[in-house]
């Protein structure tokens, strides 16, 4: 990305742009994720496709606040050397269904920064609960594909889910 180019983004956005070339210039490619495979099955099979937020409201979490927005640009960068590293921790933890070690890295910002952790997580899940909620009460099935920060954590889906009385197995 120039500088030209940069200068036209907020700063959580551009962070979120570096990490995400990073991650891809790391091996990781979005486009092997869970979330692009089953979206892929659902358009080739005329399965509808339903979001729990636009594009617009991820645009206005990542852009919300340019001081934390601004420190997310500084952490991206100053992490790049790392991010390797933190990438194949997160896959495998994932991979293996390691709960504790996911939330452990994936919410790491609930402590070192509670303002940005209650925005991109606690209150955009605590936003979706109902949705969610209406899709287990439906007479159809659903499948609901979230980052695996959403899931995990005091403030995770899952616990918020426990804790209005169902009962959530890993599968």
């Amino acid at each position: 990305i120039s500088y030209e180019q940069a200068k036209r983004y907020k700063p959580g956005l551009l962070a979120e742009l570096i990490t995400s070339r990073y991650t891809e210039l790391a091996g990781f490619r979005e486009d092997l994720g869970v979330d692009h495979y089953f979206y892929a099955q659902a358009k080739a099979t005329h399965k509808p496709v339903l979001g729990l937020e636009t594009v617009r409201d991820q645009a206005r979490v990542l852009n919300a606040d340019d001081t934390a927005g601004e420190r997310d640009l500084v952490e991206a960068i100053a992490n790049l050397p790392a991010s390797k590293a933190v990438l194949e921790e997160l896959v495998r933890a994932w991979k293996y269904g390691r709960i504790n070690k996911l939330d452990r890295l994936l919410n790491q910002d609930e402590r070192e920064d509670p303002k940005s952790f209650e925005a991109m997580f606690a209150r955009r899940n605590q936003k979706w609960l109902p949705q969610v909620e209406r899709f287990l009460h439906a007479d159809k099935n659903y499948l609901v594909i979230v980052g695996s920060g959403h899931l995990v954590g005091d403030h995770g889906l899952v616990r918020a889910l426990q804790d209005r009385g169902y009962r959530v197995d890993q599968l």
